[in-house]
């Protein structure tokens, strides 16, 4: 009962943080569904995006709609636009910030009614989720090694499982990599990647035994920690890395790692304002945190 009371009261403290103004950046921002009808609708929705720095959440293709975050003071100029065109869209989300507000509420109440979570369940904080690497490899040392890649911009390990029954010693052996988090604000992605080291390690079903017993795991559960405890913490919409390059912009934050690797750089869907959320950075490689995920492919 005292556990569920100090869950109420934490809810409450985080609602409270919630309506002074966390989520205010968002305030009558919306988000619109397009259902573009072939490539001709498209190129104008990437035209748009750039014109009026739209947040992509869903890339759309015929039979298969784009959903499109504007700015409120943007948002007659995108409808009018679509419009112009015959291009089909309604109204997703109405307020993001209103809809932020309600899903914060909606995770604490399901906290506050589970007293007993599963590491994979919850959206776990940095800490939570380094602790739990460690201690998977505490408990089971001939099967799982903690190595730690390096620092983040900010200094937070960024830190990788290794699991095998060979340690990585039979050359015959495929290697799966999983990563997650690259993207800050996608939240859902880590939990994922630990439930894969939960049922590899700790919950192994003997019709699975040939993914642990044939097969060598490393498995990356947050690529971007800095992003994605500010996501946490002051913008649940971040997707960036938190890295400042005083050369080019004093006051605006991170790169999309997405967007950093040296496939194609700097040649598909980016911006070179270092404002922009879909930013790649100066040159391919210019985060820790993406030359961290090439050197673990380059040397598992």
């Amino acid at each position: 009962m005292m556990r569920t009371t100090l869950w109420f009261m934490w809810c409450a403290a985080v609602m409270a943080l919630s309506h002074a103004g966390k989520h205010d950046a968002y305030f009558s921002y919306s988000v619109h569904a397009v259902l573009p009808r072939d490539s001709s609708d498209l190129a104008l929705l990437q035209q748009l995006e750039q014109q009026l720095d739209l947040d992509v959440w869903q890339y759309g293709a015929p039979g298969r709609e784009a959903l499109l975050m504007v700015a409120p003071q943007l948002r007659r100029q995108l409808l009018s636009a679509l419009d112009d065109h015959d291009i089909q869209h309604y109204v997703h989300t109405e307020n993001v910030a209103k809809s932020l507000e309600e899903l914060d509420e909606e995770i604490c109440t399901w906290r506050s009614s589970r007293a007993q979570r599963m590491i994979f369940e919850d959206y776990l904080r940095y800490d939570e989720i380094d602790a739990y690497m460690e201690r998977l490899a505490a408990e089971y040392p001939d099967l799982v090694t903690v190595v730690n890649a390096g620092k983040s911009f900010e200094g937070r390990d960024i830190k990788y499982l290794k699991i095998s029954t060979t340690q990585f010693k039979d050359p015959s052996k495929p290697i799966y990599f999983m990563n997650a988090m690259l993207q800050a604000r996608e939240w859902v992605t880590t939990p994922v990647t630990l439930y894969s080291a939960h049922r590899l390690v700790e919950n192994l079903r003997d019709e699975d035994r040939d993914l642990l017993n044939d097969v060598d795991w490393i498995i990356l559960p947050l690529a971007n920690p800095d992003g994605y405890e500010f996501s946490h913490s002051d913008s649940r919409l971040w997707r960036k890395t938190r890295s400042v390059n005083l050369e080019v912009h004093a006051t605006c934050f991170g790169v999309d790692g997405n967007r950093n690797f040296d496939v194609r750089f700097n040649t598909i869907r980016v911006q070179q304002n270092p404002c922009s959320l879909i930013y790649p950075g100066t040159h391919a490689f210019s985060e820790p945190e993406t030359r961290y995920i090439r050197d673990i492919l380059r040397n598992p």
